[in-house]
């Protein structure tokens, strides 16, 4: 397998060339919300990237909302991506292990692939089952790898979208702003008005209350 440059002092590894291998980024967002889809992105680089954008770069919490939409607009060209997502009802059925594995493979799924990868980077600590044999999980992959930087980028500004979205359904959680999260703003209209469908179990969402609290 061949070597798999990182990223140099926390910045996008070094541009692509002829003979770098086929590798894959993904990544996940939304698993901490306590209400809106899990949502993954999936992504290779079809071309090298300009270094005013390749510099820019990195996890994507470490980015602002604005910085994020910008950078992945500009991503998109020089990239090939899809995602994967898993409903609140779906989350209602899967422990979030089970919800994480089937966003990626879901969004893997829908790639489309040029030829066959030499190599999966996962962020976190496992890999689908049906990608053990090509995958890697690597903890912090968001920051270390460039096609998991990126995937992180797109997959934080689709669900960021859908949250607005579903903001105009349930305006009382604000989720224009906190993006369906434990922010006080969420915390104050669930205890106001309950729950709704787009919420995670009960259960979930009072261990969250229960941490906030500790």
């Amino acid at each position: 397998m061949k070597q798999v440059k990182k990223l140099n002092n926390q910045k996008a590894h070094k541009q692509i060339s002829s003979n770098d291998s086929f590798i894959i980024g993904v990544d996940e967002v939304g698993v901490s919300a306590l209400a809106g889809p899990l949502y993954a992105c999936a992504t290779y680089l079809i071309s090298a990237l300009p270094d005013s954008i390749y510099q820019e770069v990195k996890d994507s919490k470490l980015l602002s909302p604005k910085k994020r939409e910008i950078l992945a607009r500009e991503l998109k060209k020089y990239c090939c991506y899809s995602f994967g997502s898993v409903s609140s009802k779906e989350l209602r059925y899967l422990n979030l292990h089970q919800a994480r594995m089937l966003a990626m493979s879901r969004a893997i799924d829908r790639l489309y692939l040029s030829g066959i990868p030499d190599l999966i980077i996962f962020d976190g600590t496992h890999v689908p089952i049906k990608y053990q044999g090509i995958g890697v999980p690597v903890i912090g992959a968001d920051n270390i790898f460039l096609p998991v930087a990126i995937a992180s980028i797109l997959a934080k500004v689709r669900r960021d979208s859908i949250m607005v979205k579903l903001h105009n359904l349930y305006p009382h959680y604000d989720w224009a702003s906190n993006k369906g999260y434990p922010a006080p703003n969420h915390w104050q209209g669930i205890e106001k008005f309950g729950l709704c469908p787009l919420h995670r179990t009960e259960r979930f969402v009072r261990l969250k209350k229960e941490e906030r609290d500790e």
